[in-house]
């Protein structure tokens, strides 16, 4: 109550200079018609932003909401600025004074931290702009699709790390000299993830970063990169990367050495059977080898028979096991391995 009060005051006194009674009448007259609840007063509160504002703000509003964490006044004008997706990094101008244009256009429901981040007032103001598309049965203008805006965000980070201005800088540098790159570098998994049915798109900008004399990618480690696609459910873009001109190899090693089928069957017993067919129709090496030498047939015996003695065990025990729909359930993975093309029987225990 006591923001909805705060906000309601600093409204009812915007913009007004000298009061006149004509003034107090209209303005009481806008109070007894909101609603006692913020959702009201924040549509209220935005259907009065001018039209020369509207269009940054709801492009301002759509980065601060879809932000994985809060932005600073600079990297949200380059972010704004970013918006037409431009080759280049001279082609990157942010001209709109961010601090002095949200006094300008919504003093009230965004907020400027000592230290330069951009919040809105409160989190009700986020869960109002990317709840209901209809308020009191009329258009919310200020909408924001919140999955949309989560990717045109990932796309704007994408294409700013691929501007060709950065073609020759060193990720430290480049991240001290240009604000955004930082954010954008760290952040555009976490945007896109899982957006396979977008890959192509994705793979437009995603594809300048490839250095094709060297088949490498700006700033990232060839084993990191692949691992950090497959982590975000991004492993449909594998499909364009493997091919030349890029020849991007899927068959690295993790942290602890092991190799990348191992890392995609995290699970033994629910195998990511479509991935896997995918990934090795790539070139994935489906007999791929962990640090200690094992490939998946070799894991997936093993735990089928420490599956069968733990069974022994407990009717030895007397203990009633759970009752399973898959017993067994290592004995189906194995027969799903051992009908991939090209996977070695002839597994040796090192």
């Amino acid at each position: 109550m006591f923001l909805w009060a705060s906000l309601a005051w600093a409204f009812f006194t915007d913009g007004i200079g000298i009061w006149t009674k004509k003034i107090i009448t209209q303005r009481l007259q806008v109070l007894q018609h909101l609603l006692p609840a913020m959702e009201s007063l924040y549509l209220r509160i935005l259907d009065e932003v001018g039209l020369r504002y509207r269009n940054d703000l709801l492009h301002s509003l759509h980065l601060i909401v879809s932000a994985a964490k809060p932005l600073t006044v600079d990297n949200l004008s380059i972010a704004l600025a970013s918006r037409d997706r431009r080759d280049g990094l001279r082609d990157i101008d942010p001209r709109l004074n961010v601090q002095a244009f949200f006094r300008s256009a919504c003093p009230h429901l965004i907020k400027i931290g000592k230290t330069g981040m951009v919040t809105l007032v409160h989190l009700s103001c986020k869960d109002y702009l990317i709840g209901a598309p209809m308020m009191n049965n009329k258009p919310n203008n200020s909408h924001i699709d919140a999955v949309t805006a989560n990717l045109e965000m990932g796309l704007d980070c994408l294409s700013y790390l691929a501007l060709d201005g950065f073609a020759t800088h060193d990720l430290g540098i480049a991240c001290e000299q240009h604000k955004f790159l930082s954010y954008a570098y760290e952040y555009w998994f976490h945007h896109l993830e899982g957006r396979n049915d977008l890959a192509e798109d994705i793979w437009h900008y995603l594809s300048r970063l490839f250095d094709l004399s060297t088949k490498r990618v700006r700033w990232y480690d060839s084993s990191e990169f692949v691992l950090r696609l497959w982590h975000h459910n991004l492993y449909r873009l594998f499909e364009s990367g493997v091919k030349p001109p890029f020849q991007l190899d899927l068959n690295i090693t993790d942290t602890c050495g092991d190799h990348f089928i191992h890392v995609v069957v995290t699970n033994m017993r629910k195998l990511p059977l479509e991935a896997m067919r995918f990934l090795t129709s790539l070139g994935l090496d489906i007999n791929g080898r962990t640090r200690f030498r094992q490939a998946l047939l070799h894991r997936c015996i093993r735990e089928w028979q420490g599956e069968q003695d733990l069974t022994i065990l407990r009717e030895e025990s007397g203990e009633t096991q759970k009752e399973t729909t898959e017993p067994f359930a290592s004995e189906k993975v194995l027969y799903e391995i051992l009908s991939f093309p090209g996977v070695g029987p002839d597994v040796v225990d090192v």
